[in-house]
């Protein structure tokens, strides 16, 4: 097997956190479900495009082709390959790059994320405030292509535009003021809002309502309902088959 075999191979492996029974003493999931959490505010987000930075660019973790990529989704999904084929359609090569994309970002991070608000709501008492980043980054630069990729929203939320070179409009830098804002906010009371600022509700599983910090900003639906309960439901078949 080549190194970029075993990169991709790896690539392939969940990675969990170890359960120690003192730091952890349950998974994280359970450790919420049952309201044993660390019960405090928290404020947590994902990007639109998070999987742009961990396929496209990187030949050796990228799918090339339509095949490759269902072959990979039966290669990991079993029987429920059909139903993710259907979510993530693929009926080209082009399709199929997309495809990989939105899944890895569905998968390994907005699920993630979207998941840690709901059991918090549900089963803590102190607020979270839920985002998603949707704002790509300006060009030239080589990842004016990946959207709003794995990492893009720092230099907003932490008001640092001016240390990067890149042609940010004035829609930038106020994206960046009000996002470095809330952070703020929220690091001094637990709470991102202030009377200046869009109202950032905290977040209810029951109205499923995130902030969009992007080129619009405010509470919207939820944009990847139809993805999470797929994921909610595979998710929770996984985790009975542990307990059998």
């Amino acid at each position: 097997m080549s190194a970029a075999d075993l990169l991709r191979a790896s690539a392939d492996e969940t990675i969990a956190p170890a359960i120690d029974g003192y730091v952890l003493p349950n998974t994280v999931y359970n450790i919420f479900e049952t309201g044993k959490q660390n019960d405090v505010r928290t404020l947590i987000g994902s990007n639109s495009d998070e999987g742009t930075l961990l396929t496209m660019p990187w030949p050796i973790y990228a799918i090339k082709d339509v095949d490759e990529f269902q072959a990979s989704v039966r290669k990991r999904f079993g029987d429920k390959a059909d139903e993710v084929l259907e979510l993530y359609r693929s009926d080209s090569d082009n399709e199929s790059k997309q495809a990989q994309v939105d899944l890895s970002t569905d998968k390994l991070f907005t699920w993630q994320m979207h998941t840690w608000a709901q059991l918090q709501s549900t089963t803590g008492k102190s607020n979270v405030y839920y985002y998603i980043f949707d704002k790509g980054q300006p060009g030239p630069s080589r990842f004016e292509t990946l959207g709003a990729y794995h990492s893009g929203e720092i230099v907003y939320a932490y008001n640092n535009l001016d240390k990067v070179n890149l042609p940010y409009t004035p829609e930038d830098y106020e994206l960046a003021d009000r996002m470095s804002s809330y952070w703020v906010n929220f690091a001094k009371s637990g709470d991102p809002n202030d009377d200046k600022l869009p109202f950032w509700a905290p977040y209810d599983a029951e109205t499923d309502q995130v902030m969009t910090l992007g080129t619009k900003l405010g509470m919207i639906e939820m944009p990847r309902r139809t993805y999470m309960n797929f994921f909610d439901d595979y998710e929770s078949e996984l985790r009975s088959s542990f307990k059998e």
